[in-house]
């Protein structure tokens, strides 16, 4: 936390009206300081940041992320957070994580359908455990398929099982199964 403000900080010294200064902080305030969007009025400085900045740079994926990012924190505006996420996942670096962030936003009002469709498009991107991971939990609280849950899971290298959230969800699916020894299996990685 504390590097990220100082490198935002020393960038916005040298030069404040620099592209890249003005990014950096905007960046910083965004994933650092108000990751959760509790505050309202900072994600709205946010928002009013990025926006300038697009009408600058308006093919900059960083930054319609981080847009779209900040938006899907209000569910009144994730429908536009949906529309930039879309745009983001023009650029290959930022396929997959767009793609993802419109799925889980999806699978959080219920919309297993249209997550599924995201987690698709994601996957086709770049396949990673945490896509995987979330088909895998769509299989199982979606569609009730235990075995295509694991299936997914079983794809996920044991390195990255070690990632707390990601070890957590497999757990998960384990326990669905009421396979104990998997459970411990998943259980041993987090250790």
């Amino acid at each position: 936390r504390a590097a990220a403000r100082e490198a935002a900080e020393r960038a916005l010294q040298l030069d404040s009206t620099a592209y890249e200064a003005r990014y950096a902080m905007m960046a910083y305030w965004a994933y650092v300081i108000d990751g959760l969007g509790q505050d309202h009025s900072r994600q709205m400085e946010i928002v009013t940041s990025a926006r300038a900045l697009l009408e600058e740079q308006p093919d900059d994926a960083r930054v319609r992320y981080t847009l779209a990012w900040v938006l899907a924190h209000q569910r009144e505006t994730f429908d536009e957070a949906v529309q930039q996420f879309e745009r983001a996942a023009k650029d290959p670096n930022f396929a997959a994580v767009s793609w993802m962030s419109i799925a889980w936003g999806r699978r959080e009002a219920g919309e297993h359908q249209a997550a599924e469709r995201a987690i698709q498009k994601s996957r086709a991107a770049v396949e990673t455990p945490e896509n995987l991971m979330a088909a895998a939990l769509n299989e199982l609280e979606w569609r009730g398929d235990l075995d295509a849950a694991e299936a997914l899971v079983n794809q996920i290298s044991q390195r990255d099982l070690q990632d707390e959230a990601i070890g957590s969800m497999a757990t998960w699916v384990q326990m669905w199964r009421r396979e104990p020894q998997d459970v411990l299996r998943y259980l041993q990685y987090q250790s």
